[in-house]
């Protein structure tokens, strides 16, 4: 008893594109996640940036606040922004690690590949 060989070209040839779209599928839905990965990772850059230029605003406003107040106090511009640091620590529990300068750096190594 021997097999007709167009059933064995038949059966190869479905076994051979089933095999094809599954490997077409799995690569479409992997490239379907990149893309999103990609997404994502671009609106974290976006956010990223956001938080430093915040950062700087919040040093600019910082030292605009300790000129004005040191000009109405018998304190210095030093002592003014220690203390309005210490005031924001004690609402928020935070306190910023970088100054302006270093995040006004990172947000440009972030926007330059």
């Amino acid at each position: 008893m021997s097999i007709d060989p167009n059933i064995i070209i038949g059966l190869s040839t479905a076994l051979g594109a089933g095999i094809g779209g599954a490997i077409s599928y799995l690569a479409a839905r992997r490239q379907y996640q990149v893309d999103g990965l990609k997404s994502e990772i671009e609106r974290l850059r976006r956010d990223y940036v956001d938080a430093c230029e915040q950062i700087e605003a919040f040093h600019k406003i910082e030292e605009t606040h300790a000129r004005e107040a040191a000009k109405l106090s018998n304190k210095t511009e030093t002592q003014v922004k220690l203390e309005v640091r210490k005031i924001v620590e004690d609402l928020t529990g935070l306190r910023p690690d970088w100054s302006a300068l270093e995040a006004r750096r990172a947000a440009r190594r972030v926007r330059t590949p």
